[in-house]
């Protein structure tokens, strides 16, 4: 990646399935040692099995290496929390996957400028979720809905989120430049 990039520096490090959570978090230290210098593989709501873990800040923080809900001031690692929206009590995922593909447009741009008046967001875009002709697999209706449902919908709402948003790296926005 870096060598395409050219002298960008990758600096961040996303895991599969957002599955960093106090039971691997061995990790970060790993992320640490390689230099990496922020994560964003925490997902502060446990919505499935597959992923999420209550408790974490929802907001950009110094991750503990110890229990990855806590912050530690001198942690070498930021991390950059996949940001739920809410509405009352409740916490809505919406930034990005599944979640993108399927919420209306206008309720992805409001709940996004709703989170953005206090803090910053990340917007993560499956590369197969951006090709309409992504070859379908033979699953369960649930996992084909969870897997295919609005993949055709994906390049517009990207585009008119980009038409209405301000985006930067994700090191700018932590100051790790």
């Amino acid at each position: 990646m870096e060598r395409i990039l050219g002298k960008i520096k990758i600096k961040g490090f996303r895991a599969p399935c957002f599955s960093i959570d106090n039971r691997n978090k061995w990790a970060l230290r790993v992320l640490a040692d390689f230099g990496y210098q922020y994560d964003a593989s925490i997902f502060p709501l446990k919505i499935n099995p597959l992923y999420g873990i209550n408790g974490a800040p929802t907001r950009p923080y110094r991750i503990s290496f110890e229990d990855v809900r806590r912050e530690d001031p001198q942690s070498p690692l930021m991390e950059f929390p996949m940001c739920p929206l809410r509405i009352g009590g409740l916490k809505i995922p919406i930034a990005g996957g599944f979640y993108l593909r399927m919420l209306p447009s206008r309720f992805l741009s409001w709940g996004l400028k709703r989170i953005n008046q206090s803090q910053p967001f990340i917007l993560y875009v499956h590369p197969w979720e951006s090709y309409e002709k992504t070859p379908r697999f033979k699953l369960p209706l649930y996992k084909r809905i969870i897997s295919y449902y609005g993949i055709d919908s994906v390049m517009i709402k990207l585009e008119h989120l980009l038409k209405g948003f301000l985006f930067a790296r994700v090191d700018r926005v932590l100051g790790l430049v």
